[in-house]
């Protein structure tokens, strides 16, 4: 599949899974990281998805700045699990 189906495809499950139940019982967050990633923020809970991944030509990677925060655990980067 081309990489913009596939961050479709995630973008519409983290949709799905933020508007569920588990969302409704607690501040969750999602917030498109670039590439394929995210950002999951759920009560000071943060989980990283595929925000590194480089493996596709063309445009598809992450700016200086964003890979230079996640590298120093920056915010909003710090304390991801």
């Amino acid at each position: 599949m081309k990489k913009m189906n596939w961050i479709i495809i995630i973008s519409v499950i983290l949709i799905i899974a933020t508007n569920g139940l588990f969302a409704q019982q607690k501040n969750v967050t999602v917030t498109y990281v670039g590439n394929a990633g995210f950002l999951i923020n759920s009560d000071g809970t943060k989980i990283l998805i595929d925000a590194l991944f480089k493996g596709f030509q063309g445009g598809y990677n992450l700016s200086q700045n964003v890979v230079d925060k996640l590298t120093h655990a920056e915010a909003p980067f710090d304390d991801v699990i």
